[in-house]
């Protein structure tokens, strides 16, 4: 909140129990927080499945906000602290026709925050697609893999197991069983970095 402006619009946006993504911006001395949501990457988080991993199965990455490089794009936030947000990706088309970008207001008079809270609605109100739902859902569950094995729940890790479960036409119901489990996780080891000795997933 940069403005008393902005306090008193937060009721608009937020309530008490919502699910957010945030950057903090500074942490007071009494121990209270700024935090700051503007940009798509963070605010409201809706029309997503969220999960929740050991919080030490999340490597430090350069970008914790990742979109996967999927033909149903999906975006994954990975928290430090162990919770993930998977949701799909905001449309190109969408952007572009609102003129999403940088400028705090734009002619008109529309400002940066009133656009984005248009690309939020719109993504809350639209429901997914069936192969968006299923790419969510796939995505989904390469996480639960990684969490219920105790591997890394990096990008690339869960981009191998999603493509070998594609290859291997695993449904999505059954990537959990104890069969396909094994299938999918060993064959994504045996192509991790983490796993060869040459580099690490951090």
């Amino acid at each position: 909140m940069r403005t008393y402006e902005d306090q008193l619009q937060m009721r608009e946006l937020y309530t008490e129990h919502d699910l957010i993504s945030a950057e903090i911006q500074n942490i007071s001395q009494d121990f209270s927080l700024s935090l700051h949501t503007r940009s798509l990457k963070y605010g409201k988080l809706e029309n997503g499945q969220f999960l929740s991993v050991c919080p030490s199965l999340i490597p430090r990455l350069p970008q914790h906000y990742v979109s996967l490089p999927l033909a149903s794009g999906v975006d994954v936030l990975l928290g430090r602290n162990g919770n993930i947000w998977v949701t799909r990706s905001m449309p190109v088309e969408w952007r572009e026709q609102e003129g999403e970008g940088g400028e705090t207001e734009r002619e008109g008079g529309v400002t940066l925050v009133e656009t984005l809270q248009r690309l939020r609605i719109r993504h809350r109100e639209t429901s997914l697609l069936r192969e968006e739902r299923e790419m969510v859902a796939r995505v989904s569950n390469a996480v639960r893999l990684c969490g219920q094995e105790r591997e890394s729940v990096s990008p690339e890790m869960i981009m191998r197991i999603v493509k070998r479960s594609e290859k291997e036409r695993v449904a999505v119901k059954d990537m959990l069983s104890a069969e396909n489990s094994k299938l999918l996780l060993s064959s994504s080891l045996s192509l991790s970095p983490a796993h060869d000795g040459s580099s690490s997933l951090e």
